[in-house]
């Protein structure tokens, strides 16, 4: 049930009607200030969570409504943040894309209950909980389309960051072939390939310049056979 410190706006409800949600199966605090010292502000921000989408209400903004099914790819990081190796929470952004060019933002910070003694039903869980598997959908179809087109002959290029059948290309390093690899993944700042035989990784490539870098991830460890 919902847990919030206030009834469901009547204008929530009518819209969630009006779109034929469903029934509310969860409700959010959002994007709250977050203090150094002391207790986040709340600003007001909500997310209103039904099955085929969710409702948001953001302060000074008209509400924003959409479903699951309007988006077909999602752009996605999460970061654990550690001080002096203490873990002191997560950020996450999920960028939901639609056919017609439209798209979705979110963006916030949690503490992870599998790094933390936090509740796992806290307000901030539940909330990262429900994008995750709203977006999970999304994100298979994503893989799979992704994989065919590379299984067609495509090459699929993602920044600085290219991959087909035969292996994986950084603009600075050249091509590294799936035979030669031997892993892919991502620290605070870079996705980090790394190669048979080697110490040190082949090539580390800034986010900035390999969007979509969870994609890259995941698509690579799909394609490299017996890494």
């Amino acid at each position: 049930m919902p847990r919030l410190p206030e009834p469901v706006p009547a204008e929530v409800a009518e819209l969630a009607e009006q779109h034929r949600l469903g029934l509310l199966i969860d409700a959010f605090v959002v994007a709250r200030d977050r203090k150094s010292l002391g207790r986040d502000k709340d600003l007001g921000n909500r997310v209103y969570a039904y099955g085929p989408g969710l409702i948001r209400k953001m302060a000074g903004q008209p509400l924003y409504v959409m479903r699951w099914a309007e988006f077909n790819r999602v752009e996605q990081s999460v970061t654990h943040h550690h001080t002096n190796s203490a873990y002191n929470g997560t950020s996450f952004r999920y960028v939901l894309h639609s056919p017609g060019g439209g798209y979705a933002n979110f963006s916030d910070w949690y503490k992870d209950p599998q790094h933390s003694s936090i509740d796992p039903f806290h307000n901030d869980v539940r909330y990262v909980t429900y994008l995750r598997e709203g977006i999970a959908g999304i994100w298979r179809q994503q893989i799979m389309d992704s994989l065919s087109a590379i299984e067609r002959g495509q090459t699929l290029t993602f920044g600085a960051v290219s991959l087909d059948s035969g292996g994986i290309r950084t603009q600075k390093k050249g091509k590294l072939a799936w035979s030669d690899f031997r892993d892919i993944s991502l620290d605070k700042a870079y996705v980090v390939i790394e190669k048979r035989g080697k110490l040190l990784p082949w090539a580390m490539v800034p986010y900035a310049l390999a969007p979509e870098a969870t994609l890259i991830v995941t698509l690579a460890k799909h394609l490299a056979p017996n890494r």
